[in-house]
């Protein structure tokens, strides 16, 4: 029984295939997937506690599990806290849980989550430094055969947003290429993030102008053929942008937000410049993280649902 929670969803995820990996070495598993959010609760609850016939085993990862914090969240109209205690007290001996969280809130003054602490092996995956990453891009790159430094690792570091699933995207692309790297080879091919193309794509969306974003939209996919980098992107700058009305609302000086948020002072004048409304960014959020999680699990055609959703979003 495992309950493994972050900020950040690629450290999540391979999280979940690591320890599924050790599991199906020692014995035979099916593995089903879950959410809180999307699926219906009554289908998580007999998959749970159902024993099979044929003494079959499941290992059931259940993600959004935000009933461990005070976050308003809505669930699947048949989930109540009570079935889930009920669930979680009759589970089939056979399986193991994983619950997932992609949130560093974990309420241990909550009942449910004191529970989870005292019959789960409980884990917390907490961001990586600078130090971290920089090792992670330098691993990564020489187990590919490409000649890496710490220099050329600190200026890929420099280069990109802090999220591994972008950077991990980005050094696999790197890895790919048949020259050697040198600091004009990564900021030919990591520049993109420097385009303000980026912020005009998500300031589009922000404020459902929808001619101008599939413009952009498309302009980004032929330039760079990776979904899943633009949703990471989109979804980053979304959430800095939240941040960033936060501590403004807390009377902090654009100075300080840099500081804080450890970005250019250029991000947080664009961002405070905009005026965002903190609500808008919240149900655009939202709505990235679903199709976000749809293509990891691939619930979602990437190539054809995601800018449906994306649109059908900005119509309201």
């Amino acid at each position: 029984m495992y309950f493994f929670y972050s900020e950040d969803i690629f450290l999540l995820n391979n999280q979940i295939k690591k320890t599924i990996k050790e599991l199906q070495q020692k014995d035979q598993y099916d593995v089903l997937s879950f959410s809180l959010i999307e699926d219906d609760f009554n289908t998580i609850y007999d998959n749970v506690t159902n024993l099979n016939f044929f003494s079959s085993k499941s290992i059931i990862v259940i993600s959004d599990a935000y009933f461990v914090t005070e976050i308003k969240t809505n669930f699947n109209k048949n989930y109540s806290l009570n079935k889930l205690e009920i669930m979680l007290k009759n589970f089939n001996p056979n399986n193991v849980i994983i619950f997932t969280l992609n949130s560093n809130k974990f309420s241990k003054k909550l009942k449910i989550a004191k529970y989870i602490e005292s019959n789960f092996n409980v884990k917390y995956l907490s961001l990586w430094d600078e130090k971290q990453t920089i090792k992670y891009i330098i691993d990564y790159l020489k187990s590919k055969n490409k000649i890496i430094d710490i220099n050329l690792a600190s200026q890929i570091y420099n280069l990109l947003p802090n999220d591994l699933q972008i950077i991990t995207n980005e050094i696999n692309k790197l890895a790919n290429l048949k020259s050697e790297l040198n600091i004009d080879i990564i900021k030919t091919n990591l520049n993109k993030y420097h385009n303000e193309d980026i912020f005009k794509l998500v300031d589009a969306f922000i404020n459902n102008n929808i001619d101008k974003f599939i413009k952009l939209y498309h302009d980004y996919i032929l330039l760079n053929d990776d979904i899943i980098g633009l949703i990471s992107l989109i979804d980053t700058n979304l959430s800095f942008y939240r941040d960033v009305v936060i501590l403004k609302k807390q009377f902090k000086s654009e100075e300080q937000i840099s500081t804080i948020l450890k970005s250019h002072i250029y991000r947080v004048k664009l961002a405070v410049k905009n005026s965002y409304d903190i609500n808008t960014l919240n149900d655009k959020i939202k709505i990235v993280y679903k199709i976000y999680k749809g293509i990891i699990n691939w619930n979602i055609n990437k190539k054809t649902l995601v800018e449906y959703m994306l649109i059908k979003n900005m119509k309201g």
